[in-house]
């Protein structure tokens, strides 16, 4: 792990910062709606910005809000490429043999900097 690697607590919201580019992630559903949610928002991008490093908010197709896309863009943030993420048991999915459509990659995650 990297020693400069912190974890921060904003609410529902988890940021990890201290390296090269920041992280956040939370809850499927935040428990804000409207003027809160976009004030939770601009305290994680103010954040980030005091600390000069550029971040991911990651979001999933399940959020309970689902106006946050629109409500990271307005205050800034950039939308990057849909990513699917598939869990399982290492053994079963070995024998699966996958063949991955054009443009797909499947890797091992084995640390956090494999995310």
């Amino acid at each position: 792990a990297d020693p400069r690697a912190r974890v921060e607590h904003d609410g529902p919201l988890v940021r990890f910062t201290g390296v090269e580019t920041g992280y956040i992630t939370g809850p499927r559903d935040l428990g804000v709606e409207g003027d809160a949610l976009d004030a939770l928002i601009a305290r994680q991008r103010d954040r980030y910005a005091e600390l000069g490093i550029e971040t991911e908010w990651k979001t999933r197709g399940h959020d309970a809000q689902k106006d946050l896309p629109e409500r990271l863009r307005a205050a800034g943030f950039v939308p990057e490429e849909p990513e699917t993420v598939f869990v399982g048991r290492t053994e079963d999915l070995a024998r699966l043999e996958p063949r991955l459509p054009d443009g797909l990659r499947m890797r091992s995650a084995t640390s956090l900097t494999d995310l």
